[in-house]
């Protein structure tokens, strides 16, 4: 059957695929927020065994710009899928996008020390 022919909209499609595998869209958002909060303490999880659990500013500051490669003062989201690699994380864009987007809490493109300093730190990931 030509899935294509028998749905006339992108409405009727979502509704297609929602009966067919019994999900609804505020699953996927609660899997996706799910997902990236996990990648978030992974994340925090390597960085304070970078640091040898301090959080001590100096040491921090270090580790700061080993992922800063380019010396803007902040980390992009280039630099962010870098410093993932780095540290042995695999995960697809879009979770790299809205990591960085959630890190970066004054929402000017890049996550500067005192938010890298945050994640580390604090534990908003429980």
């Amino acid at each position: 059957m030509d899935v294509a022919i028998s749905i006339p909209n992108d409405d009727a499609f979502v509704k297609y695929v929602e009966s067919t595998w019994q999900i609804m869209d505020n699953q996927q958002d609660t899997a996706f927020t799910d997902k990236v909060k996990s990648l978030l303490g992974m994340t925090r999880q390597r960085l304070l065994m970078l640091s040898n659990n301090t959080d001590e500013e100096f040491k921090l500051r270090s580790i700061f710009k080993q992922f800063d490669l380019n010396n803007s003062g902040g980390i992009s989201i280039l630099e962010l899928a870098a410093m993932l690699a780095k540290l042995g994380i695999v995960v697809d864009q879009k979770y790299i996008e809205a990591m960085h987007a959630d890190i970066d809490t004054n929402r000017n493109g890049l996550i500067d020390f005192d938010e890298f300093a945050n994640l580390v730190i604090y534990n908003p990931y429980k």
